[in-house]
């Protein structure tokens, strides 16, 4: 399991999830990949980009969390649609919606 968060560090989150979150990456149970984001999705890898460069992770299962204002931009361009929108049209600043 590879975590990818763009933050240096944890401002939020319950102490114990940090506490045990630096645990699982100290032990080698997790790669914990910070200030780190992904920037290209394909079939067979991840292109991720982080301070020490870039690098591509085989993956087989992806979980985004991306906060409440989602980045529509940066989703569209990796091919995620909305539910209801209409094709190539902006998402409305602030919206909260299905992706």
């Amino acid at each position: 399991v590879t975590m990818i968060h763009r933050g240096s560090g944890f401002s939020r989150g319950k102490s114990r999830n940090v506490t045990e979150l630096r645990r699982l990456a100290e032990t080698g149970r997790i790669t914990l990949l910070t200030t780190s984001e992904i920037t290209q999705v394909t079939d067979a890898a991840l292109g991720v980009a982080g301070a020490a460069g870039g690098t591509w992770l085989a993956w087989d299962r992806l979980l985004v969390l991306i906060g409440s204002l989602p980045p529509w931009e940066t989703l569209g361009a990796m091919g995620v649609g909305r539910v209801g929108a209409i094709p190539h049209e902006p998402a409305p600043s602030g919206m909260i919606g299905a992706v």
